[in-house]
């Protein structure tokens, strides 16, 4: 028998368990990374500030609704008074309220709602309704909550389909529509902040 040789009675067991440990760290590595790209997928859709789903989640929440055909507004919301906050205390004090404002929202929210962070100090939520009355309203209680808060945003919002077809078309009437808002309370970017009036114009 060649010297260095093993039996054919032990060698195989050994293949075995070769395979089988190689195996089993492949496997191993496949469900490791499978997971990684799922925490990557989770953190793409996440504003890294807020925890909150971002444009990219809200573009995918908008498109379910539109494939479903179903009857919702979209409400922008617009945080008053963020530069200020940011010139008197640094970004740093900006930051805090942008995340209080985030968890106060998320505290706020119904089972039916979907809400994200689209811009600087701009959020998106989308609610369903059928009508622009209802819209308002809803985007009222919210200013007037948040308010109770110490927290002042302006909403704009419209309403899928009468007022759009898909996300930016909506998103550019409930811009038009905030921004007439903070022109009539004398809101404007940079003015001091005031208490909500509870319009719905």
């Amino acid at each position: 028998k060649p010297a260095g040789t093993r039996p054919a009675h032990i060698s195989t067991p050994i293949r075995l368990i070769t395979f089988a440990a190689s195996g089993a760290l492949i496997g191993w590595f496949a469900s490791r990374n499978r997971e990684l790209i799922g925490r990557l997928e989770v953190l793409a859709q996440r504003d890294r500030l807020t925890g909150l789903p971002n444009m990219r989640a809200f573009e995918s929440a908008v498109d379910r609704r539109l494939r479903e055909s179903q009857q919702f507004a979209l409400l922008l919301g617009d945080l008053d008074g963020l530069r200020e906050a940011n010139e008197e205390g640094g970004h740093g004090a900006g930051d805090h309220i942008l995340v209080r404002l985030a968890e106060t929202l998320g505290k706020l929210l119904r089972s039916d709602e979907d809400l994200a962070r689209v811009g600087g100090d701009e959020f998106t939520i989308l609610v369903s309704g059928r009508s622009k009355e209802e819209a308002a309203r809803r985007a009222n209680e919210l200013e007037r909550a948040l308010a109770a808060d110490g927290l002042h945003v302006t909403f704009g919002w419209a309403v899928f389909p009468d007022e759009g077809t898909n996300g930016l078309g909506l998103i550019r009437v409930a811009d038009e529509r905030l921004y007439a808002r903070k022109l009539v309370r004398g809101r404007r970017v940079g003015d001091p902040q005031l208490p909500s009036l509870g319009l719905t114009a």
